[in-house]
């Protein structure tokens, strides 16, 4: 599949997040991937996008939006109580599109999943409370280091 318009693969209904989605599958097609399956535009927290690569193997790809420029990324773990985000997705990746606002330069950022777990699980970052879709607020991250994560535009 490809990416023609942003109204023919998303069906017109772009908010932020799904803003970000299009932007990140753009530019894993640009890397000589394909776009095989897209989540619907609703809750669905298993996976964003998967994508069949050179090799002819599908991964799939839990998609974030940053647009802070600070040396760590924010990793939703609960929302209102429930778990959210790292602890639902059962994408092979996490991907984070950052674009600071104001700024003109977007990065894109990526670690398979099983490694954040795994970093999470042996740094055991403090909890915080961050900025969400969600209209209570009640939303909380992990802060993980920026390192943590491959930048696409560098890796090999």
């Amino acid at each position: 599949m490809s990416i023609v318009s942003k109204n023919e693969f998303f069906g017109g209904m772009l908010g932020v997040g799904r803003e970000a989605e299009y932007i990140v599958a753009k530019k894993l097609e640009t890397r000589g991937n394909s776009i095989v399956y897209v989540a619907p535009n609703e809750y669905f927290p298993d996976y964003d996008i998967i994508i069949k690569n050179g090799y002819n193997k599908e991964l799939s790809f839990e998609i974030k939006l940053d647009n802070f420029n600070t040396p760590r990324l924010a990793v939703e773990f609960e929302q209102n109580g429930q778990p959210s985000g790292i602890e639902l997705t059962k994408a092979d990746y996490y991907m984070f599109y950052r674009k600071p606002n104001g700024d003109s330069l977007e990065k894109f950022y990526y670690v398979k999943t099983d490694e954040l777990k795994a970093y999470i699980n042996k740094h055991s970052p403090k909890p915080v409370k961050c900025n969400s879709n969600s209209p209570t607020g009640n939303t909380k991250c992990y802060l993980i280091p920026i390192d943590s994560f491959i930048d696409l535009d560098k890796d090999v």
